[in-house]
């Protein structure tokens, strides 16, 4: 459903991977034909390593698609923050055209820094320190390798702290949305930042809805063929 739609509106579409070797997750966004791949947990130079061994023999009879693609990798524990100080000893195969794109989870990053045990917590109350070791983290970059994207409470005003940060953000996520603010004028961003979450909104109820007909329709059908299977018994 939200592949159809991204087309419509002429969207790029990501498709969330499980894992660094989750062939079948690339296999599945290969069938629909996603723009990108977002790999949730990534935590090791090994890890990138299996990442683009599972992407090459996904798409091992047309390379040539991959150089198009983009690919997010996910920054979201004390771990992966380590490994963006490694990135620079990877050798990045040449097919790739495109940047890869670095996504700071802030609410994950707090939960895994400060040992939170739930969700039941603002960003905002953390955002002072994690968006100082955001901004240190993201000097050990490569810009001209490497798109910076930022995610986790991003309410209107935690971007203009953000703005406040230097840091050289290039991308941010709002719920299933990521942004090029670079191609937005900061005068219209809250404006942006408002119209795709009310957009989101809609898509989720529609959503709901439509797994609930399902739901309705199954259960129906289940009785149905229930009473008709006892009524051949009898």
């Amino acid at each position: 459903m939200l592949r159809n739609y991204s087309r419509v509106k002429k969207f790029n579409f990501c498709s969330q991977i499980g894992g660094s070797e989750s062939i079948r997750d690339i296999q599945e966004a290969k069938n629909i034909d996603a723009d990108a791949f977002e790999f949730q947990i990534v935590e090791s130079l090994f890890s990138i390593s299996k990442i683009f061994q599972a992407l090459e023999k996904s798409y091992a009879e047309s390379l040539e698609e991959l150089s198009t693609k983009y690919i997010f990798i996910n920054i979201c524990n004390c771990e992966s923050l380590n490994l963006v100080n490694q990135l620079k000893q990877f050798n990045f195969p040449n097919y790739l055209k495109t940047k890869i794109i670095i996504n700071y989870d802030r609410r994950n990053l707090i939960k895994s820094i400060y040992n939170l045990k739930n969700n039941f917590f603002e960003v905002m109350d953390y955002e002072t320190n994690i968006n100082k070791l955001i901004f240190d983290s993201s000097l050990q970059i490569n810009k001209e390798k490497f798109f910076i994207s930022l995610s986790g409470g991003m309410t209107y005003k935690s971007l203009e702290n953000l703005f406040n940060t230097k840091i050289p953000i290039d991308f941010i996520k709002t719920g299933i949305f990521s942004i090029n603010i670079k191609k937005v004028k900061r005068s219209e961003l809250k404006k942006y930042l408002f119209n795709f979450q009310s957009l989101e909104a809609k898509l989720i109820k529609i959503m709901n809805n439509a797994i609930n007909n399902k739901t309705e329709y199954l259960e129906k059908r289940k009785t149905h063929m229930t009473n008709y299977l006892l009524d051949l018994i009898n």
